[in-house]
C-alpha cells in the first residue's frame, strides 16, 4: 500500500539545515552499505550518501536503514535520518518514534527538531510546528521550499510548494516516473487449456462421450511492458496522478496465443488526520487471437489508515466489461476489498500483506452462460531484502467462483459451474546500476497456477518462468 501521508520532500528539506552530524550530502539507495562491509563502516557514514530520487529508491533505503537500526540505536544522526526518510514516505507515526529518540540523544539537532514538528503536525498536533516556525522566521539559511512549508500564508505563488518526489521533479508541484521491462522465458500452458482426451455431453436421449485432443500449448515467450506516470501536488496532503501502461506477450512458436493490453489510469488522494482517501479511475483494453477483444472500465474508492505498526485499507470498486462484438457477454462487477500490511520482526525491511476480495459479477444479458457469478479470494504476500540489495517477493493467492445458473445443458446436465484457482509466485529483483534517479535491475519471475472445476472443460494447470531486465527512471 502507498504511504498514508503525502509529506513530499519535507524530510529532505529540513535535513539541509541539520547540525554538523547530519549535514552534507543526503543519503540515497545508490550507495547503500553492503552487509559484508559493515565491519569497516560507521553509522555516521550512512548520512553521507545522496538522498533517493524516487519512491522505490527511498523505500529500498528505508529497508536498509531498518536493517542497520540495531547497530545504530544510540546514534542520534542515524535515527534522525531514519525518521526523516519515514516522514517523507508518509509514515509520520513511525517517524515520530525515531525522531523523539534522536532528540533525547541530541536535543540541539535543529534538523531533527524540524522533522519532529512536521511529524506531529501530520498527526494533528500543529503546536510544535508553530513554535519551530516562530524560531526560524528571522534566519536567513532556511531553504525556500522549507520556508514555504513553514509559512504558507506568506507565499503569493502556488509554485512555492515543494516538488512531488515521484521519479524526476519536472517543476514545482510536478513529478514523473517511467518504467520499461523486457523478460523472456517459458510457459507450460500458454492458452490455459485443459488436458482432455474425451468430453462427456449430456443429451436429451442419453450421455455421449466424444474423443477430443486437448493439450496445453507450451513454448518460449517474451513479455514486454512500458509505463509512464505523472503526478501533481497542489498541496502536500493532496496528490493527483495519471498514467498509461502498455504490455504484450509474444510466443514465437505459438503465435495464436499472443496477447496485448493497454491501460490508462488516473487517481486523486488526500490525507487528513492520519486517514488517506483515494479515488481511482481506469480504462483498459485486452486483445489477441485467442479471444474477442474487450474493454474494462473501473472506478474505485478506498480509505487507508495506520493501526499501530500496520496499515489497513478498505476499497469499493465497480467494473464494467464491454465486449467488442458479443454484447451478451457484457457484465458489471461490484467488489469490496480489504488489505492489511505489517512488518515482520526479521530485519531487512520484510513485510507481509494480506488482502481479501468479494465480488458479484452481473451479466447485462440473460443469455450469458452461468448468469450471475459470485467470487471470493484471498492473497498473502511476503516481501523484503535478502542478499545485499536484492528484493524478494513471495505470493500465494486462492479464489473461488460459482455461477448461479447452469452453464450449458450439454455439460453435466446444466450444472452451475464452480471454479477454484490457486496461484503461487516468486519474484527476485537484483540492482545492476543506480545513478541520478535511475535504476536498472535484473528480474527473475516464476508462477504456478492450478484451476479446478466441476466441469472438466475449465480445469487447467500452468507454470511460467521469466527472466530479464527492468529499468526505472
Amino acid at each position: 500500500m502507498p504511504g498514508v501521508i503525502a509529506q513530499a520532500v519535507c524530510g529532505a528539506l529540513s535535513a539541509l539545515i541539520l547540525s554538523s552530524t547530519h549535514a552534507g550530502e543526503l543519503p540515497a539507495a545508490s550507495t547503500l552499505v553492503q552487509p559484508k562491509a559493515l565491519h569497516g563502516a560507521t553509522c555516521a557514514e550512512q548520512s553521507r550518501a545522496n538522498w533517493p530520487e524516487s519512491l522505490t529508491a527511498r523505500r529500498a533505503r528505508i529497508a536498509e536503514l531498518q536493517r542497520l537500526r540495531h547497530l545504530c540505536i544510540d546514534d542520534a544522526a542515524f535515527l534522525a535520518l531514519l525518521g526523516a526518510m519515514l516522514l517523507e514516505d508518509g509514515d509520520a507515526e513511525q517517524a515520530l518514534v525515531w525522531l523523539e529518540r534522536s532528540l533525547l540523544l541530541d536535543p540541539d539537532s535543529l534538523g531533527a527538531r524540524v522533522d519532529h514538528a512536521l511529524a506531529l503536525a501530520a498527526l494533528g498536533q500543529p503546536g510544535a510546528l508553530k513554535e519551530v516556525a516562530d524560531a526560524l522566521r528571522n534566519r536567513g539559511d532556511v531553504p525556500p521550499a522549507l520556508r514555504a512549508r513553514l509559512y504558507p500564508s506568506e507565499q503569493r505563488s502556488v509554485f512555492a510548494w515543494p516538488s512531488v518526489r515521484l521519479g524526476h521533479a519536472l517543476r514545482p508541484h510536478w513529478g514523473a516516473q517511467g518504467e520499461i521491462s523486457l523478460l523472456t522465458g517459458h510457459e507450460g500452458n500458454l492458452d490455459r487449456s485443459p488436458r482432455l482426451s474425451e468430453l462427456t455431453l449430456t443429451l436429451p436421449d442419453g450421455v455421449l462421450v466424444l474423443p477430443v485432443e486437448s493439450q496445453p500449448r507450451s513454448g518460449a515467450a517474451t513479455l514486454g511492458a512500458a509505463a509512464l506516470q505523472l503526478a501533481y501536488a497542489p498541496q502536500p496532503a493532496t496528490i493527483l496522478r495519471a498514467g498509461v501502461i502498455l504490455a504484450a506477450r509474444a510466443a514465437s512458436s505459438q503465435r495464436a496465443t499472443d496477447w496485448h493490453q493497454w491501460q490508462w489510469a488516473a487517481g486523486a488522494s488526500h490525507t487528513r488526520n492520519g486517514l488517506r482517501g483515494q479515488l481511482d479511475l481506469s480504462v483498459a483494453g485486452i486483445g489477441g487471437p485467442l479471444g474477442e477483444p474487450y474493454a474494462l472500465r473501473r472506478l474505485g474508492m478506498s480509505v487507508e489508515a495506520e493501526l499501530k505498526d500496520c496499515r489497513v485499507r478498505l476499497t469499493l470498486e465497480h467494473e464494467r466489461r464491454v465486449q467488442s462484438q458479443t454484447a451478451s457477454l457484457d457484465s458489471r462487477t461490484d467488489a469490496w476489498l480489504a488489505g492489511l500490511q505489517c512488518p515482520l520482526p526479521i530485519g531487512q525491511g520484510w513485510r507481509w500483506t494480506l488482502d481479501l476480495r468479494a465480488a458479484r459479477d452481473r451479466p447485462q444479458s440473460p443469455d450469458r452462460p452461468g448468469g450471475l457469478q459470485r467470487s471470493n479470494g484471498a492473497g498473502l504476500r511476503l516481501a523484503g531484502a535478502v542478499w545485499r540489495d536484492a528484493l524478494l517477493e513471495l505470493g500465494l493467492r486462492s479464489g473461488t467462483a460459482r455461477d448461479a445458473l447452469g452453464y450449458s445443458p450439454l455439460l453435466d446436465d446444466n450444472a452451475p459451474r464452480r471454479l477454484a484457482l490457486h496461484q503461487l509466485s516468486m519474484e527476485m529483483a537484483v540492482p545492476l546500476h543506480r545513478a541520478d534517479g535511475q535504476r536498472l535491475e535484473a528480474v527473475l519471475k516464476w508462477q504456478a497456477a492450478y484451476q479446478s472445476s466441476n466441469l472438466p472443460l475449465f480445469r487447467y494447470r500452468a507454470n511460467s518462468t521469466y527472466g530479464g531486465v527492468r529499468w526505472f527512471w
